[in-house]
Order: structure tokens, then sequence, then C-alpha cells
């Protein structure tokens, strides 16, 4: 996530020894990483969550994530501005979910309209979901918005110019009962009314991709389509 400064921060992820991935901070100007401290548990060996800067405040919403043992549905919330010569984070509030199925894999978005940050779906380990909410950061509040069409996991959200989130592709399923089964599906979140709206399919099912708003295009690359195999 880019920092107010142009600095990167990496919050952990999914590593080769025991899951144990540092937070890192790559210097902008110095063209070096430099390796923090977590303040807060959930932060260490945390993989599929989410940081989404929240405008311009230099704060940033960390969301969800599974630590190979448990998927949360909570969120930190981190004041890039305030990193602390030890090299640790320091976070400002931690907020919670209550009732909210913790998850991983799922997408955070910033919509400047509504000064929110959208969260759709994901997975909990067992199956893909459909519900979605939104953080508000001023009351420091998760609420319940409309839900997908369809239950999806490593899907793309992208915030298009008229403030409305396209919802891209993604996994249907999780577990032995639930195949992972890539989908075309595309939906279109409306701020305004707080609804979904299915989108003109993609000629591929996909999870795993990536899309990229260029001017009025998005171009949607590579994942992993219907017979298991990475696309080009």
């Amino acid at each position: 996530s880019i920092l107010n400064d142009s600095n990167i921060l990496i919050v952990s992820g999914h590593g080769l020894i025991n899951n144990s991935v540092p937070l890192e901070i790559y210097n902008h100007s110095s063209s070096t990483f430099q390796q923090l401290t977590p303040y807060h548990s959930r932060l260490r060996n945390l993989e599929g969550h989410s940081v989404t800067p929240i405008g311009t405040t230099g704060n940033h919403l960390i969301f969800g994530g599974f630590n190979g043992s448990s998927y949360f549905g909570v969120g930190l919330i981190y004041d890039g501005t305030e990193l602390t010569a030890a090299g640790t984070l320091n976070i400002t509030s931690l907020e919670t979910m209550n009732d909210i199925t913790g998850r991983a894999h799922h997408q955070a978005t910033y919509i400047s309209q509504i000064n929110a940050i959208l969260i759709t779906g994901g997975n909990n380990g067992t199956h893909a979901l459909f519900d979605c909410y939104l953080y508000d950061p001023v009351n420091r509040t998760f609420t319940p918005t409309a839900s997908m069409g369809m239950p999806r996991s490593f899907h793309k959200a992208i915030l298009l110019s008229n403030g409305s989130v396209l919802i891209i592709g993604g996994a249907v399923g999780m577990s032995s009962n639930q195949p992972i089964t890539p989908t075309n599906s595309v939906e279109i979140y409306n701020p305004i009314t707080h609804t979904f709206t299915n989108a003109p399919l993609m000629n591929v099912a996909r999870y795993r991709h990536q899309a990229t708003l260029v001017e009025d295009e998005i171009f949607v690359s590579g994942g992993i389509g219907s017979d298991g195999r990475t696309l080009s």
C-alpha cells in the first residue's frame, strides 16, 4: 500500500518458513527496505488480508486475513505518518466486526464519494462469501450493504471514475464439497443506491487474476482458469 510520503507498506504475507513474514516499508528515496515490528499479534503470519488507504488521511485499514489457524473479521487502523524510530507500527485503533464471518482473499475499496471502504466477498476456508460491508472511518463502524449476486473470493474490485466499483471474476467454493470454480461473472456496485447489478460477462472465467484501470478501459490479465491452469 502506498503511503503519503510515496513509500510502500508491505504487510505480512505467505512466507516459506513457518509462514512468518515480517512487515516492511520500501523507501522510495533510498531504494531500500526497512523491516518493521508488528504492533499487534494479528499482523503476524497473516495472508489474504487487505491494506487500504483511507483517502488522503494517511491512515490505512488493514482488514481480515488468515494466520494459519483463524480467519479474522476485524480491522486495524495504521497511521502511516507515525513510524517509530525502532521500526514499530503505530496502531491507532482496533475495529471489531461483531457477528460477521472472518474472511480472507476479499477486496477492500475506498470510495471517496461516500468516504467509506467497500469490503466484498472473500472466503472463510469453507466456502466463498457474498456478503459485503461498508467501513465508515469517521464513526469507525462497519455496516452491512447489499450482497453480491454470487459468492466469490480471489476476485478483483476496481474503482471506476464515476465512483462505482466493478467486481470482476473470482472463485466460487473452497472445499471438497464446493470445489474451487472460477467465474466470468462481473458486477457493478452503486455507492449511491447501495446495490449490485450485473455487467457483461468476461470471455474467460478466472480467479487470482489482475485488473487495472487505464483511462476508460480495464485490462484483465492472468489468473487461473477452469482447467486449473495459469492463464497467459
